[in-house]
């Protein structure tokens, strides 16, 4: 498998079990309603290495945005150890979830 594809798979991964997460914590039933949410990416079993390009992906191809929120919430979660990354979720990041019909 090469990296660019590993890369890929992770970011989709990472995609899949934040939205999954956060429909599950707010009794949502449709993608569209995490879009714009401040949510963390899970780090799994991932390497750093892997975590941070899987978010270079995303941010690549803005299936993640950051802004004020976000980075608020990143200095809160700056104090734990390990602290997975918050992010927005936007729409170019919900749709190759509905393709794989997540």
């Amino acid at each position: 498998m090469n990296e660019e594809y590993q890369r890929t798979l992770d970011a989709i991964w990472m995609l899949r079990v934040a939205v999954n997460a956060e429909k599950t914590t707010r009794h949502l039933d449709r993608n569209e309603d995490v879009i714009s949410i401040v949510t963390t990416l899970p780090r799994g079993n991932l390497s750093p290495a892997r975590y941070y390009d899987a978010i270079e992906h995303l941010e690549l191809t803005h299936q993640i945005e950051r802004d004020d929120d976000t980075d608020a919430a990143n200095e809160l979660l700056s104090n734990t150890r390990a602290a997975p990354e918050a992010v927005k979720i936007t729409r170019v990041g919900i749709k190759p979830l509905h393709k794989m019909g997540i």
